[in-house]
């Protein structure tokens, strides 16, 4: 999505969708089927299967697909 920030060394898995603004710091993995949030700062690795919000951005749901 457009003005996404992302730093380097960050492995992003298959199935992540990151919403707009989002910032994503270096060295961190976006584990796969992981939604991050308009806006949030991911700060820490996520987890597979959840959705992140916030910042800094945690994960408020998990979902199976």
């Amino acid at each position: 999505m457009p003005s996404v920030n992302i730093s380097g060394e960050v492995h992003i898995k298959k199935k992540v969708y990151v919403g707009t603004g989002a910032k994503i710091i270096n060295q961190l993995t976006l584990g796969d089927n992981t939604i991050v949030g308009a806006g949030a700062v991911v700060s820490k690795s996520l987890p597979p299967n959840c959705t992140a919000v916030g910042i800094p951005a945690k994960p408020i749901k998990y979902h199976n697909e």
